[in-house]
């Protein structure tokens, strides 16, 4: 896979198609911020492992996953 052409258009002109992603960037930005500052903090009470990001696929979570979990 490929990413799109328009992700990376030459440095004189911007596409529709980029300019629309930013916009939709920035509200998914600004809503973000917003929970996150209105949020409430949690404490489990336990420690707790996070393993993630925002990619989905192929970036080695599950095997992380159960390296820890052996590791355990």
């Amino acid at each position: 896979m490929r990413a799109p052409g328009f992700w990376y258009p030459p440095p004189d002109r911007t596409t529709w198609q980029a300019r629309a992603l930013n916009v939709l960037g920035m509200a998914y930005a600004a809503a973000t911020a917003r929970r996150l500052k209105r949020g409430k903090s949690f404490h489990p009470g336990v420690p707790v492992i996070c393993v993630g990001n925002i990619n989905v696929g192929g970036t080695g979570k599950t095997p992380t996953v159960i390296a820890i979990v052996q590791y355990l």
